[in-house]
This record gives C-alpha cells, structure tokens and sequence, in this order.
C-alpha cells in the first residue's frame, strides 16, 4: 500500500535523475521506505529513454511522485526546476546514484525547531580513485548540535547539496538558485543560503550514502578535466552577480573574497601541471571584473600582482611569524618541491632549505631535536634538509607559539 499525495507536505525531495539506470531503483526504494512519510518526491530526468521508463513505472505505483523531464539544464537546473514547483515546507535533494538510510528525515527533521537548515554526515561508497578519503573526510562535521552561522561555520561547512535540509522560504525570498549547465553547481547555492540565514544544526550521524562513480563530475575533477575544473570560477562569479543583483555583496564582500580565494586554491590543486598556469590567469580575470578588494588574503594580493608563480608554487602553505603579534618578520613558504624557503620582511630571501636524501645510519636520535649533524638539519619527524654551503641557520619551533630563532653561526660554530 502506498501513502497518499498531500497537498502541503512538509517535505519536498527533489531527485535530478541523467544516465542512471544501474543505480536509480535503489535510490527511488530508498527514499519511498523513508520513515517520515510527509512528502512528495520531485523526479527530473534528462533521460535516456531508460531511465524515463523507471521513473515513469515508480511515479505510477506512489501517487507522492512528481514526474517532469526534459529540462535540458545540467543538473543545476533539474535542482532549479524542482525547486519551482516543490509544494512541501522543507527541500532536500537526493543524487540519483545515492541512497539513504531508513530513518534519514526523521531523524534530521527532528531537529528543525530552531535551525534554517539540517547537516548530517555521509558515507562514502565504491571508491573507485586514490583520494576517495578526501571526499570521505570532506563529508565529515566539523561542529555538533545547533551553531550560529557566522562566518566560521560557512567557511568550514561542506558545500553538498545532497547532505542538508533546507526551508523553502527562504530560497524563496531570496530567489536562492543553482547555477545551469555548470559544475560545482552546490558551493554557490550553499554560500547564498547560507549568508542569509541565521543557525545550522550539525547532526553527526551518517545519513546519506554517496556513490563515487568513474563518471561522476567528481570522478572527472579528479582526473584533472580543465573544462570541469574551471567552473570553481565560473561559479564565484554567478555568486558575486547574485549578491551584486540583491544588493548583498556590500555586506558580504569580505566573506566572499575568502571564499573566491579558497575556491582558487582547491581549483588549483586539481589542475593538472600544465593547466595552473591558464587557471591562474583566469582568476585574475574574474578578480577584475568584479572589482574585489583583497582584504589583506595573501593569494588575493599575489593575484592582484599577476605573481601566478608563487600562487601556483604553493604559497597557501606559508607561515608568518609575527614579533610583538603584528609585525610579520619571518616568512617561511613551503613548496612542492620540498623546499623551503625563508623570508625577512616577507621579501628578502635569508635561506633556502632543500630535503636531503640520506642513509639510514646518517639519522640521529630523535632527542636531538633540532640539530645540526653534518651539515644538515634534522626534525622529529625524520625529515632532513641541507644547508647551503658554510651557512648554517638554526631553527627553533616552540609549538603553538610559532616562534623562532634564527642565528647564524661562523666557520667555528660560533654566532654571528
């Protein structure tokens, strides 16, 4: 027996349905054998003519069911069509090779009372690609219970669409949409609710089961596709325009930039080496056109500078050490290559440290920590660099702290 259609549900699951065959009757099974019956189930499909078939055959035996296809809009605009005629108070969406867990929206929506929009964690299944445990680790909390959204919690908030509840007012009201035939269609979605809402719930239960697949746009961003990768700018610049168009950007523009330059960073840590380059001049681009300050984010300021070199070279990684807690005077930067490179003033190179190879008898004891031991410089965790040729420099990390020293010794061993 299948549950009735309500006019006012209290949820809407919209599920964009392309090229899923294989996968969607476990999807639309799991959704139907939900525990919280109070919903309507909004399927999109662009098809093929099999998949339409399966959608067809379940909207036909559950009146709860809405079926419309031929949107012809990529998945963002499959989300936006349903989005349109969802009738319930509160939106979910389902990817079409997912599944949930039985108790999925019972036990999220028992936490509406006070939050704008409902967390929960996923697993992570069928990995088919080497950095599966990034996505795994992504899809992980990094708060618990009911938080304020401020600016903390957005930054460090997964950006899923699949993963949350949202109330439909307030997509409503602020005309909230996902970019069309776009990648990385859920970060501009999941920034705009979030600037205009007030509290999240963070529910740390796994509810949600997200299949990796080699097809998959994630599968393809990993591979390194520069036509994928390139929309992480496509989609701040829809951001901006949609802040911009509201009025909003005024209010949001710092935490936009810090969001442009994050996006920068993770494009650019899946382009492949000979794309950075092109990536890089891109942002660029889109910086200028939006007009955006840098706000003192170090990337921003490189990039307003036209340095792609040290953007691509890794300078995300760098650490400033600060005297009296405002004057920068150590920088040291990281870079792929496994050097190290250590600034005066953030500008005047001092030293440059390259990782050593070395044999196992050479290595000290681990109570040696820093040291110097023929001319190279060894740290706890085993790794060693070389110095420069009659030039030592000593190092001291005091924990949280971050301090240093830096002292430069003579021939004899002495300082300077």
């Amino acid at each position: 027996m299948t549950a009735s259609a309500n006019s006012n549900p209290e949820l809407s699951v919209i599920v964009p349905v392309y090229n899923v065959a294989p996968y969607l009757r476990k999807c639309l099974d799991s959704i139907l054998n939900q525990t919280f019956k109070d919903m309507e189930i909004i399927i999109v499909s662009d098809g093929p003519e099999e998949d339409n078939k399966i959608c067809a055959e379940y909207a036909a035996k559950d009146s709860r069911i809405i079926f419309i296809k031929d949107i012809g809009k990529g998945l963002g605009g499959a989300r936006n069509a349903g989005i349109d005629i969802a009738r319930g108070k509160y939106i979910a969406f389902v990817d079409s090779d997912d599944w949930l867990e039985p108790e999925t929206y019972e036990r999220a929506l028992s936490y509406n009372k006070d939050s704008d929009i409902i967390i929960f964690e996923a697993n992570i299944v069928n990995p088919e690609k080497e950095n599966w445990q990034d996505i795994k680790k992504y899809s992980q909390l990094n708060f618990k219970g009911l938080q304020k959204l401020d600016n903390e919690h957005i930054l460090n908030t997964n950006v899923f669409a699949w993963n949350k509840i949202f109330k439909k007012d307030i997509i409503k009201q602020h005309n909230i949409r996902f970019p069309e035939n776009m990648q990385y269609e859920d970060f501009p979605f999941f920034f705009h609710y979030s600037f205009v809402s007030q509290k999240a719930f963070y529910l740390k239960e796994r509810l949600y089961n997200y299949t990796q697949r080699k097809n998959s746009g994630m599968s393809k961003t990993t591979s390194g596709q520069y036509t994928h990768i390139i929309d992480h700018l496509n989609g701040c610049y829809f951001l901006f325009e949609i802040l911009k168009k509201s009025n909003a950007i005024a209010k949001h523009e710092k935490l936009f930039a810090e969001i442009y330059a994050k996006w920068i960073e993770i494009g650019l840590g899946y382009c492949q080496k000979t794309d950075k380059l092109n990536f890089c001049k891109t942002a660029y681009k889109i910086c200028k056109k939006m007009q955006l300050k840098n706000y003192s984010i170090p990337l921003l300021k490189l990039l307003k500078k036209k340095r792609f070199k040290d953007i691509i070279d890794g300078l995300k990684k760098e650490k400033i050490l600060y005297l009296f807690n405002f004057l920068p005077i150590l920088t040291i930067k990281h870079y792929p290559s496994q050097t190290k490179k250590i600034f005066l003033f953030g500008l005047l190179p001092l030293v440059k440290l390259k990782k050593a190879q070395y044999n196992q008898e050479d290595k000290p004891a681990k109570n040696l920590n820093p040291m110097f031991y023929e001319n190279k410089v060894f740290w706890e965790n085993e790794r060693i660099y070389t110095l420069p040729a009659n030039y030592k420099i000593y190092l001291e990390i005091t924990g949280s702290n971050n301090t240093i020293k830096l002292q430069k010794f003579n021939g004899g061993g002495n300082y300077i």
